[in-house]
């Protein structure tokens, strides 16, 4: 919608007007949106359900000057033959010369299956072969359901358009090169590199009240500010309060405004930038644009959230929370060299496995991580100091241990390497 190309006019053309002669083959050099793009979805329905897909390539750097990556698909004009077929990702330039030199057998070494099943379960039948590469698989069957359509969220698990959103939305139409000012009233980020992990870099860039083109009030609310043009979510707090009226922000920043009737601003931070989350966007969203990945806001909107259910009364919700910072700071004193905050992670499934559960402890252990993280990268920026640093390294490894177990049961995959 809205879009088109002719690749695309061209592949239905070949497919309605039946230029392949039956059992006959298929073959075409093509950029690697049509793997997900919504304008392709018919083509790729009818490939998936009336076509045999003998293979997929998907190669970075085929074409030393293109602004996409490519892929070439290998189809049959048959029925399908298989519930699957190989897929073969070539990003590195180790790849490509170990592909120039044997293509058939290194794609065969390196090429995944994918089940036609996990394409016809997408609303748009998106090639989404990530989805089936190796044990995080689990997670996002357990966010998604057994057939991983990732229209449909689990219990307790919610896209985060549907929690105590207020409001996703983006800044300012201008570009960097126009944001040279330091003079006006209010603080102006230069883009969404300024937005790093729990902390916000702001360039000293300024603008005048009567320039901001968007509802004013906006910026000065509290919100979550993330990276638009990433290949992960990028995210830290821009918090209003005494002094600071919050920062303007360009376009190419996404804002996310909580209602405070639910979630906590530092609870969704600390998923957002944490690495189930991001490996999770890899998957879903930005592995399959390797040139110039970015986000959507409906990409932002369909995160998979672990709900929190605010039930546990009060005086033993504080006392579990307490007991909980306790067991993280006793491990903080003993992780020198291992972070991966085993006792804590415990602590938190104990939690999740009551009935009823207490999500809602958990919920305040990441606030207050997430609180932690924010003021120690802050610090850490203005005076650079090896205590400190170490102090918030152990901060992000406890919330990379909580977070993990709010989306697995499997406490051995906490330090895998997705």
């Amino acid at each position: 919608p809205g879009q088109s190309d002719s690749y695309l006019l061209f592949l239905n053309t070949v497919m309605e007007q039946d230029l392949v002669r039956p059992g006959g083959m298929l073959s075409m050099v093509l950029p690697d949106p049509m793997l997900v793009r919504e304008n392709a979805a018919q083509v790729r329905r009818k490939l998936a359900q009336e076509w045999s897909i003998e293979s997929i390539v998907h190669i970075f750097g085929a074409f030393p000057n293109a602004t996409v990556a490519n892929i070439v698909p290998v189809v049959r004009n048959s029925p399908p033959l298989s519930e699957s077929f190989p897929v073969a990702r070539l990003e590195r330039v180790a790849d490509r010369q170990s592909f120039i030199l044997d293509p058939c057998g290194f794609v065969r070494k390196i090429a995944r299956p994918l089940r036609r099943q996990t394409i016809l379960s997408q609303e748009g039948c998106e090639f989404l072969y990530l989805l089936e590469d190796g044990p995080f698989t689990e997670v996002i069957k357990r966010i998604h359901g057994s057939d991983m359509a990732l229209t449909n969220y689990v219990f307790p698990y919610a896209p985060l358009g549907k929690l105590n959103v207020a409001a996703i939305y983006r800044g300012e139409e201008v570009g960097k090169s126009a944001i040279t000012s330091r003079k006006g009233e209010f603080r102006m980020l230069l883009g969404g590199e300024s937005v790093q992990p729990y902390e916000i870099l702001w360039e000293g860039r300024r603008i005048k009240k009567e320039l901001v083109r968007k509802p004013l009030v906006r910026y000065r609310r509290t919100k979550i500010l993330i990276q638009k043009s990433a290949a992960h979510v990028i995210a830290a707090l821009d918090e209003v309060r005494g002094r600071h009226l919050g920062y303007i922000f360009p376009q190419s920043v996404y804002a996310v405004e909580l209602r405070p009737d639910g979630i906590s601003h530092f609870y969704l931070l600390c998923i957002l930038n944490s690495r189930v989350i991001n490996e999770y966007v890899r998957r879903t969203v930005t592995g399959y644009k390797m040139v110039h990945p970015q986000l959507e806001i409906e990409d932002i909107r369909r995160l998979p959230i672990r709900r929190v259910s605010f039930t546990t009364p009060a005086r033993i919700r504080k006392r579990e929370v307490a007991c909980g910072i306790a067991v993280f700071e006793d491990e903080c004193l003993r992780s020198a060299e291992n972070m991966h905050f085993p006792e804590l992670a415990n602590f938190v499934g104990q939690c999740l496995s009551t009935n009823p559960e207490m999500s809602d402890v958990v919920h305040d252990i990441l606030v207050y991580l997430g609180w932690l993280a924010t003021h120690l990268a802050r610090a850490s920026r203005r005076l650079p100091d090896v205590a400190l640093t170490h102090r918030l390294d152990c901060v992000r490894a406890a919330i990379e241990a909580v977070v993990w177990r709010l989306y697995s049961t499997d406490p051995a995959q906490m330090a895998l390497a997705f």
